[in-house]
């Protein structure tokens, strides 16, 4: 299986069904659009991609906004 990693967000849409599959919003208490102003709001990402579906998602916060990149 090859992986290719991007430090970029993923897209709204490809990002949700993913957050969906790790059982943290069960109750559904996000929505597509708040999940998405979180991960935006990261100092550093990285998407991981299978045969172009995202397969995995990693973000670094930081509570110093001055060493954003």
């Amino acid at each position: 299986m090859e992986i290719k990693y991007e430090n970029s967000l993923p897209d709204k849409e490809e990002f949700y069904p993913l957050y969906e599959t790790t059982g943290w919003n069960a109750k559904g208490t996000y929505t597509e659009e708040d999940l998405f102003k979180a991960i935006s709001n990261s100092w550093h990402v990285i998407s991981a991609y299978h045969n172009g579906k995202v397969v995995g998602f990693g973000r670094i916060i930081s509570d110093c906004p001055s060493f954003r990149n």
